[in-house]
């Protein structure tokens, strides 16, 4: 309690001490191809971004403007070869970002960051199977490292930055819920819903999935409208029966937070507190 009160006190005294805007730590959620990067890219129209590319196959999308790419190209299970360092690379980039000008930071996609943690834990091991591992401790491992990276980037927001994390998103059963199901819908005895216990969730190695979302103030995820060149992309920050999306601020009255379009700059205008002006 007293953690989350110090960090509550530094993102307030930012504002309050003339800042352009509070800070937030941001999930985003979606399949592939519903516009997560483009939202995360967009952050640039407000400020200085510096991004983590976890997927070398976005670097053409994001260009080379504050791009630094994290892979384990190394990591050759099929030749016995184990070599994992982006993680170790990944903590030292996000403490080098709480103490530059970095008003944005984006990690795209974290999913993947959890195949790193991965390889991190399991490299000691010199395997690629978390099960070759006794007692679940490689997962036990990858779920501690998780936190710690959560950590490293709530220290971020204390500091005025905000923090945007991209996650490939997919429908899992929730433990412990049963056999994944289809059921009625209560207003459409025609049409066929999934039920609460099977949600769209974050892509990750352990069931950490379902609770990763906890330590963000705004967890959305992408709402897609239409087909083809006319296809329009939002974000929600409202749950339903398959996105438990999430939000602990406040927005203007008059706003639809279950259908913002998909940029930084409209998702702050939509926040009841001080927005960053855009870059000239």
């Amino acid at each position: 309690a007293l953690r989350a009160a110090r960090v509550d006190t530094a993102r307030r005294g930012e504002r309050e001490g003339g800042g352009s805007m509070t800070a937030h730590l941001i999930g985003c959620t979606g399949i592939p191809g519903t516009g997560k990067s483009y939202f995360a890219r967009s952050a640039r129209a407000l400020g200085k971004t510096a991004i983590a590319l976890c997927d070398p196959k976005e670097a053409s999308f994001y260009g080379d403007e504050g791009v630094t790419v994290f892979a384990d190209l190394d990591w050759r299970p099929h030749l016995s070869q184990y070599n994992a360092t982006a993680l170790t690379a990944l903590y030292a980039w996000l403490d080098a970002r709480g103490k530059d000008d970095t008003k944005f930071i984006v990690i795209d996609p974290f999913s993947e960051v959890s195949d790193l943690v991965m390889h991190d834990v399991l490299k000691v091991h010199s395997t690629n199977d978390p099960g070759d591992v006794s007692h679940g401790r490689a997962y036990t491992a990858h779920d501690q490292a998780i936190k710690a990276l959560i950590t490293e980037m709530r220290r971020l927001v204390a500091a005025g930055k905000t923090v945007i994390c991209t996650f490939h998103g997919h429908m899992r059963e929730l433990e412990g819920a049963g056999a994944p199901r289809r059921a009625q819908s209560f207003g459409d005895k025609n049409k066929q819903v999934w039920q609460f216990e099977d949600q769209m969730l974050p892509a990750m190695n352990t069931a950490i999935r379902q609770r990763v979302h906890s330590p963000f103030d705004l967890w959305l995820y992408t709402v897609p409208e239409g087909f083809g060149p006319g296809r329009k992309y939002y974000v929600t920050a409202i749950a339903d029966s398959v996105r438990p999306a999430k939000h602990s601020v406040t927005f203007k009255a008059g706003t639809n937070p279950a259908r913002i379009e998909n940029t930084m700059q409209a998702l702050f205008g939509a926040l009841a507190e001080p927005t960053p002006e855009s870059k000239p």
